[in-house]
């Protein structure tokens, strides 16, 4: 198993390959990457181009994510503390989605 990791501005992505027993295809390498949810059985040929294609994935997410947009405002401490305690009460991981869906529905 070896471990290899590539820069894309100041974010590292660290991946993995891992030999796998060989098929009649021939060797088997699986390739993971955590960062890009990868997770890949390759024949060991075909390795070298798809780490060449893991930077221009991580581009292409990276721009993907782009098109979410940031809402903020301003509120009291006392009403953060309101609104933190309604969203755990509802069962939500954060107040930025019952924050969001209290927007969407109403």
């Amino acid at each position: 198993m070896y471990t290899f990791s590539f820069n894309i501005g100041r974010q590292k992505y660290d991946y993995i390959l891992k030999e796998l027993p060989p098929s009649e295809d021939g060797k088997i390498v699986n390739i993971t990457c955590q960062k890009l949810n990868v997770d890949q059985k390759l024949l060991a040929e075909d390795v070298p181009e798809f780490i060449l294609d893991l930077p221009q994935l991580a581009l292409d997410i990276k721009a993907h994510e782009k098109n979410n947009t940031t809402m903020k405002f301003r509120i009291p401490a006392t009403e953060k503390q309101k609104i933190e305690k309604k969203a755990a009460a509802r069962g939500y991981k954060n107040t930025s989605d019952f924050l969001r869906d209290l927007a969407i529905s109403a």
